[in-house]
């Protein structure tokens, strides 16, 4: 082989292989590029995947807190409600006990106007006249009311003429 054969045989050979070596390079890099897209792509869809999740976390968070408000206000409401029932419940026991005292009171106002009654109808109608006219309208009235209709009568004749009439149109009205 001549000197000028060995060159061109040798710059050939050169050429090939820088071919062969810049391919191999070309395909490595590319296989590289194609991995590390894929890389970055996995990190950005895991990314992606994270931000999805840290949103529905954020979302979940939310509805819970809203959750939690309305139940909160729920729970006033409620308690508000109770403190008027209790309220309302105390006032009407106040007035049970004082509907309890007034029938008591009516109770022991027409027993003792029984018996006032009696001890009336044994006096005289005009002296009884003049202790029934200085009795409480009520107790006057339920007394004579107790007593038998003649004596009734009688007493009602003897009692100053404004104070039978204001007696009689109180008895009507009680009715």
């Amino acid at each position: 082989m001549s000197k000028k054969q060995f060159i061109i045989f040798s710059v050939i050979s050169f050429l090939v292989i820088q071919g062969v070596v810049t391919y191999v390079v070309y395909e490595k890099t590319a296989e590289q590029l194609q991995i590390a897209a894929a890389d970055s792509l996995a990190d950005s869809t895991a990314l992606d995947s994270l931000a999805i999740k840290a949103r529905e976390d954020s979302i979940r968070l939310a509805q819970e807190q809203l959750e939690r408000e309305r139940e909160r206000q729920r729970l006033d409401s409620l308690q508000q409600q109770l403190a008027l029932l209790q309220q309302q419940n105390e006032q009407l026991k106040k007035l049970q006990e004082a509907k309890k005292q007034q029938e008591e009171a009516a109770e022991n106002l027409t027993r003792t106007a029984k018996e006032m009654a009696k001890i009336y109808e044994n006096m005289d109608p005009a002296r009884a006249a003049q202790i029934i006219a200085r009795l409480d309208k009520d107790v006057a009235v339920e007394v004579i009311r107790k007593m038998k209709k003649r004596k009734a009568a009688q007493i009602m004749a003897e009692l100053d003429p404004e104070k039978a009439v204001e007696f009689s149109q109180y008895m009507a009205m009680k009715n």
